[in-house]
């Protein structure tokens, strides 16, 4: 029999490697389905919408400056703060387990945890682009890249959409994505890190020496991502209704991925940071009390709400009989002393 539990333990413990490397590979070929596209259409593989414009809208006459935070530096900073927060709470978690299989269940967490980040990135930036591609918005330094020839363009006829660019000192990529303003995507890329990484932190960790810093920390990702979603607008880059877009689009996805699949890995157990001895113990099953010690435990719990009711100013309780329990300790069977 006992060789029978070790073969049916084995094949459980097969069977659950084989289920993890199988949602691990099914997972990465998701990402890949909807990163690819992404990628496809951010590096010229789609051309956006051609919209035109209006000879006197002011709103696109902004002169073209370099990124203050370009997409490099934000996806850099963004997903190393994401990893770097996952690790910092999940490495204390793998410290503190003490079975085989709960260390290894604590590393698949982590690394899921990783994956959902990647995840919902390529979630919001598929969002991101295709809205951007479908609508061609133009951005506020659209004549400054584009310089379109005015001499073969009638503005009396108000809308125009034949045109032709005669700015030669920009790249195609720069020309391409000057039609790309709406939404930012640097609005909701930031907003979706702030949104999934508050809600992470809020349910997966908790600091034991200040309850300050968390909703401190929280409060800084979002003034990062106000922050990043202001130099769009200072560097002409959007309009202020295409950041307002972006950083709704970005609370949105970060609900949502958090909500359907951050989440069932961050309710697994909670934890106190940096200090794993702290963490609550399994409750142990404790032997039973004797019965004449509970009696005892009843009259005290008795005698001291008869005191309490003396301080509170009621006498009625004070001056009461014997509690029946406290008499069948003294008396026999007949009332009779023993």
């Amino acid at each position: 029999m006992s060789r029978n539990a070790d073969d049916s333990g084995t094949s459980r413990e097969e069977n659950g490697r084989w289920r993890l490397i199988i949602q691990i590979l099914v997972d990465l070929i998701l990402l890949l389905a909807v990163g690819v596209p992404v990628i496809v259409s951010y590096n010229g593989g789609i051309s956006p919408f051609q919209r035109g414009f209006f000879c006197d809208d002011n709103s696109i006459k902004y002169p073209y400056v370099d990124d203050t935070i370009s997409d490099a530096v934000l996806m850099g900073v963004g997903f190393t703060l994401a990893f770097v927060m996952v690790i910092i709470v999940e490495v204390p978690r793998y410290m503190s387990s003490k079975l085989p299989m709960a260390k290894s269940r604590e590393l698949v967490i982590c690394v899921k945890s990783c994956c959902v980040v990647l995840l919902g990135f390529a979630i919001s930036m598929g969002f991101v682009q295709a809205i951007k591609y479908s609508v061609g918005a133009l951005r506020p330094h659209f004549l400054d890249v584009c310089k379109p020839d005015f001499s073969s363009v009638n503005c009396s006829l108000g809308y125009i959409t034949q045109f032709t660019c005669t700015e030669t000192k920009f790249s195609a990529s720069i020309l391409r994505r000057s039609r790309t303003s709406f939404p930012s995507g640097h609005a909701a890329f930031s907003m979706y890190i702030a949104v999934y990484l508050s809600l992470y932190f809020e349910v997966r960790c908790a600091f034991w020496f200040s309850r300050s810093l968390k909703p401190l920390l929280q409060a800084s990702l979002f003034l990062f991502s106000v922050l990043v979603s202001v130099t769009r607008v200072q560097d002409h880059k959007h309009h202020p209704h295409d950041v307002i877009a972006g950083s709704i689009l970005g609370i949105v996805i970060g609900l949502f991925v958090f909500k359907t699949l951050g989440e069932k890995a961050a309710r697994s157990r909670e934890i106190n940071l940096f200090v794993p001895f702290l963490r609550k113990q399994d409750s142990v099953s404790e032997p039973r009390t004797p019965t004449p010690l509970l009696q005892h435990d009843r009259t005290s719990f008795l005698r001291l709400e008869s005191q309490k009711s003396e301080c509170n100013g009621n006498y009625s309780f004070a001056k009461s009989t014997p509690s029946p329990l406290i008499t069948n300790e003294i008396e026999g069977r007949d009332g009779l002393p023993v």
